[in-house]
C-alpha cells in the first residue's frame, strides 16, 4: 500500500519532453527523476545550512594555532599519496 502523498505539478511542454527523453535514456521514469532531483536539492540545502552553521562557530585564531602545529616534515615514502 502506498502511503505517499501526491503533488500535482504543471510542467511546460518543453521541460516535460526533456524529462521524458532523459528518463528513457536513464531507464527510469519522469517521476523517479523528479523525486531524485528533489532529494538531491534537499541534501544540498541541508548540508549548506550545516556548513554555514559550523562556519558561524568557527574561530580563526584556533584554526591558525592548529595549523602552526602541523609538521613541515615530508612524509615517509610508504605514507605518500
Amino acid at each position: 500500500m502506498d502511503n505517499g502523498q501526491y503533488l500535482h505539478l504543471e510542467l511546460s511542454a518543453p521541460l516535460l519532453s526533456e524529462l521524458q527523453i532523459i528518463a528513457q535514456q536513464e531507464h527510469s521514469t519522469v517521476e523517479q527523476l523528479v523525486l531524485t532531483a528533489i532529494r538531491e536539492k534537499i541534501s544540498v540545502l541541508t548540508h549548506d545550512n550545516y556548513i554555514r552553521t559550523r562556519a558561524k562557530r568557527s574561530n580563526r585564531a584556533a584554526f591558525e594555532e592548529a595549523l602552526a602545529n602541523v609538521s613541515t616534515q615530508e612524509p615517509e615514502e610508504w605514507d605518500r599519496i
